[in-house]
Formats: structure tokens, sequence, C-alpha cells
């Protein structure tokens, strides 16, 4: 069980200045990944993402995949770079990703105009366990990268498996990455405790001062739990505050044991486990 309230974290913000005199607990949400801020968030550190590694896609071309599905696509960035790394026959291949957050939509065009080689691939906006747009298809390489894996409640992952299981062909694999955490350090694991802040810049358009909390980590039943605060203040050209949004996100890490209880569960098995770069590989095909 958690330990702490919302009041409680609320009242231990406002005790180390995270939070402003007129801030209240009520203006707290929960929905980060669904919203424009985030998007717009997302869009202007592409700059930064264009450099990260993203070992999950040397996988996906080992595959020899016909048609591939990306979760979480966002603007598009993993698309392009699947697009791109690899000799594909483009007449016969089918490139697809499917993401929550609509606002996204208009900075995948945006990116689209940008890199040509995106006018193959197209993003559902949509949310993937409830979405019909992929009723009667299936695709021979399901991803999920970028560590995204702990955004996903641990209640929840089974009924995640399961939709992965259903859009995934006979002998397709379902590839995702998650943090490298080894399971004795799970418990009293921090990742980033304390109060940190960044500047987010985009040509003709005005700041957005992030500022970011994370409370120490929790133990669970079946890993760890980290809570982290989020506010944005997003700023016109001319520095006057046009918003404030405080946003709470939890984060759980699953020991792997009880992880790969739920992959075996779903009908699957591990066939690729890499821990050679700084995250954790799975490659999942069905049993």
């Amino acid at each position: 069980m958690y330990p702490f309230t919302l009041q409680e974290e609320f009242n231990n913000l406002q005790e180390i200045q995270f939070l402003l005199p007129s801030d209240k607990i009520s203006d707290i949400k929960s929905n980060l990944h669904e919203t424009g801020t985030w998007a717009n968030v997302f869009w202007r550190r592409r700059h930064n993402h264009s450099k990260r590694e993203d070992p999950e896609l040397t996988f996906v071309f080992q595959q020899n995949p016909s048609s591939i599905l990306e979760i979480g696509a966002g603007y598009g960035r993993v698309l392009r770079k699947l697009i791109e790394g690899h000799e594909w026959d483009l007449d016969s291949m089918r490139f697809q990703g499917v993401e929550l957050c609509n606002h996204f939509m208009p900075y995948f065009h945006r990116y689209q105009r940008d890199h040509p080689s995106l006018k193959k691939c197209d993003i559902i906006f949509d949310n993937f366990l409830t979405t019909s747009a992929f009723e009667g298809t299936s695709f021979d390489v399901i991803l999920f990268p970028m560590n995204s894996f702990p955004s996903f409640d641990f209640g929840s992952l089974k009924a995640f498996f399961l939709t992965v299981h259903r859009h995934l062909t006979k002998n397709g694999m379902f590839l995702f990455s998650t943090y490298k955490i080894q399971d004795q350090l799970l418990a009293s694991l921090d990742l980033r405790k304390g109060h940190d802040g960044e500047l987010l810049l985009e040509l003709g358009q005005g700041a957005i001062v992030a500022e970011y909390y994370e409370f120490l980590v929790i133990e669970t039943e079946f890993g760890a739990q980290i809570v982290t605060y989020m506010c944005y203040n997003t700023f016109s050209r001319d520095y006057t505050l046009e918003t404030r949004e405080i946003f709470r996100h939890t984060l759980d890490f699953g020991l792997q044991p009880r992880l790969h209880e739920i992959i075996e569960t779903s009908g699957f098995r591990i066939k690729i486990f890499d821990d050679s770069s700084h995250s954790l590989v799975y490659g999942l095909i069905k049993l």
C-alpha cells in the first residue's frame, strides 16, 4: 500500500516550495500523457530525442517483418528510424503507429513534411487497449520502445499483453524495453530524488518552464512504485504566464519473476532477453 495520501504529498510539495501558495490540491491532474501540454513538451524535446539510442530496433530488423506496429508512436520519431534504418521492400511493407494522445496529430503531420520517408506510414490516434482500428488486423512485429513499459500500471499489464497477443501474427514478435534495474535493488531504487527543471523553447513560440519532483521509491507487492510531480508553466512571447498545469504520474517497476509470470499466463514466451544496452529488451513470441 502506498504510504502517503494525496494531501500529504501536496503538503510536502508546498513545504519544499515546489508549489506556489496559490496552487490547490484540486489543480493536480493525472492524465498528463493525454494532454496538449505533453504533446507540446515532447515535440520541443525532439532534437534531444534524435540522439537517443533505441536498442529495440536492431531486433526489429532481425525479424525481417512485412508489417510493424509501434505503440506510443508520438510524433513519429521511432517510425522514421525504422523506415530509414533498414533496406526494406517498401512496396510490400506496412508501417503503422498508435498513439493515445491525439494532440500529437499536428506534430506528426509536421514531422512527415520534414521527413518524406514517413509518407509510407500512418498513426492511429486512439487508445490501443480499446480501439477498433485494428480489428481483423495483425502485425509481424509490435514494438513498445523508449522504456515506456513502466508507465503501464502493473494491474493492467495482463490486459495489455492480451491485446498485443490478439494483434500479433502467428509467428510474430512483441518487442519492448524497460529500465535496467536489478531485482535486489528495486525496492530502494532512487532514479531522480528531488526537485529539478528544464526550459523548453520552440522558435516563434513562448517558453515552457518544466519542474519535476520525485518522491522516494516505495516497495510494493509487485516490485516498486515511483510518484513524480510535474509542473508546466507556459509563457507567451512577452513572458506573460498563460497556463500553469500540475500533474501526478506513477511508474511501476515489476520484479522480473512477477513480470515473467504475467508474460507466460498471457500466452507468450520470452525468445529475446538482451541486457547489453542501457535498457532491458524483451522479445516475446506466442506459445
